[in-house]
């Protein structure tokens, strides 16, 4: 099982119209088909998507290479317009069936309610309610309620595994919106590369280790994932956006570009001097306070 997600080059929209979204589910079933895949889960926002997909043979990245060349060239074709669409190749976590569908379930349904990183900077809230996600269609949500949706081939909800009815589901998720304001399923599995328990994750990582020419770099891009991870741990802990945007550019290696737009600055020249004023007094020395804090978060990252 795996929780794959994908966005939009530079950030920008990958769906313009509800036409589009429709082309999208439906590449998405000729993939599921072709490839033997179930998708549990889904759901599309403005520039990026959220699945849950079970396969049967080993071919996730065909399928979703599939899919996203697909989309792309009928999008593209579409519009008269040339080049990529989608930011890279997606992202995909193996999940534990037994421990974590369920959660991913509602961590998916839940994304059109679920305020944007920056605005509380500690924390990403919710800020819509039942009757929010019920009006939202893009996704499959309604069908968990019990509602009738578009039969497509390849797509299989697994409600009444977790729930025993659309009831049970609804209150269980008004009971999250309620509840878990600083909710986030990727952080509270401790996801990377897999998502589930620590023997989950050391069963995944010894697997794929032992298969040949490939468990050096497996295990490279394990290292990499969780410091990653705690330099996200480190800047969301943090009040101010000085810091948060040191610790993301010089630990986490982010572009001065996206963080200026996230922040609020003009340009990445915005992001420069706040990041070269920090330097200066690092290099001189010249006020504890910054001497102290950077010696503490090169510790907690190097401990990574």
């Amino acid at each position: 099982m795996y929780h794959v997600m994908g966005r939009g080059n530079e950030r920008k929209r990958i769906f313009e119209s509800d036409e589009d979204r429709e082309m999208f589910l439906e590449v998405l079933s000729e993939g599921l088909v072709r490839y033997e895949a179930i998708c549990h889960a889904w759901c599309l926002m403005g520039n990026h998507y959220h699945l849950m997909i079970e396969t049967v043979l080993p071919n996730l990245s065909e399928l979703m290479r599939w899919i996203g060349t697909t989309y792309t060239v009928r999008y593209n074709r579409k519009r008269g317009r040339v080049g990529h669409l989608f930011q890279g190749r997606y992202h995909a976590e193996v999940v534990d069936k037994e421990s974590y569908t369920k959660r991913l379930i509602l961590y998916i349904h839940m994304n059109p309610v679920r305020k944007k990183r920056g605005v509380k900077k500690d924390q990403k809230v919710y800020v819509g309610g039942l009757e929010e996600l019920r009006e939202y269609e893009w996704s499959s949500h309604l069908g968990y309620l019990g509602e009738k949706m578009r039969e497509r081939e390849g797509f299989e909800l697994s409600r009444r595994k977790y729930w025993r009815s659309g009831k049970d589901y609804e209150r269980e998720v008004g009971w999250e919106l309620a509840n878990r304001v600083n909710l986030s399923f990727r952080e509270e599995a401790r996801a990377g590369i897999a998502i589930g328990g620590d023997g989950f994750q050391r069963t995944i990582e010894s697997h794929l280790a032992q298969q040949e020419g490939e468990g050096q770099g497996i295990s490279k891009k394990m290292e990499l994932v969780r410091r990653q991870q705690e330099v996200e741990r480190l800047w969301r802990a943090e009040k101010e956006k000085k810091w948060q945007i040191w610790i993301r550019y010089e630990y986490g290696k982010e572009r001065k570009a996206s963080l200026a737009r996230e922040y609020g600055y003009a340009n990445g020249s915005g992001v420069r001097d706040v990041i070269e004023r920090i330097k200066v007094k690092w290099k001189n020395q010249s006020e504890a306070e910054i001497i102290k804090r950077i010696k503490s978060y090169e510790k907690q990252i190097k401990n990574y």
